[in-house]
């Protein structure tokens, strides 16, 4: 079976303190270039293929987010389920780390609310109205994800926030340079308001 992150709350309490924190973001990063809210399985851990047996993310997919990093020099925001679990986060920072920069410098300080566990969509729109509501301007961003936030019945609720704003990945193959282009092309876009 695949190592999958949970997110029970008496574990996740027990975490709190090393895990990464749902907090504005400091005066420095309130104006900047954008906003990237990363999946992690199905974006940089395809699902079959590479995958199987393990979660060590595939050259090409970091290759790729690296191109978006060096292009666009995003904020990332961990919107995946693994923000739950201390150890993925730690997983994580450590294959971005061994990858060296730009990757390397990611924080993953920033992560949508754990304690939310709806729509991906909803947990994102949630993350921007609290930043935005704080001053912070969170106009210019892009989703990667393999979960469709446009689309579907569920995504009509903040349909217009997200429209143009989303790269849906194909899980089975993970991120890659097409989707790294797209990304670049959404954040590189005027600022629109939702």
């Amino acid at each position: 079976a695949r190592w999958r992150p949970h997110c029970l709350m008496a574990e996740r309490s027990a975490y709190m303190p090393t895990q990464p924190e749902h907090r504005p973001l400091p005066e420095h990063r309130r104006r900047g270039p954008g906003y990237l809210f990363l999946d992690i399985d199905g974006v940089l851990l395809p699902f079959g293929g590479e995958a199987v047996g393990g979660f060590e993310f595939p050259r090409r997919c970091l290759d790729a987010l690296a191109s978006i990093m060096t292009a666009a020099g995003p904020q990332v925001v961990l919107s995946s389920t693994w923000r739950c679990d201390p150890h993925a986060v730690r997983a994580i920072r450590e294959q971005l780390y061994a990858y060296g920069e730009p990757l390397a410098s990611i924080s993953l300080v920033a992560c949508t609310d754990p304690s939310l566990h709806s729509e991906r969509q909803w947990e994102i729109a949630a993350w921007l109205k609290a930043h935005a509501a704080s001053g912070v301007d969170v106009t210019r961003f892009v989703v990667l994800d393999d979960l469709d936030c446009v689309d579907g019945k569920a995504n009509q609720r903040h349909r217009p926030m997200f429209e143009h704003r989303c790269v849906l990945v194909e899980s089975s193959e993970g991120l890659n340079d097409r989707d790294a282009e797209a990304a670049i092309a959404i954040l590189a876009r005027p600022a629109r308001r939702f």
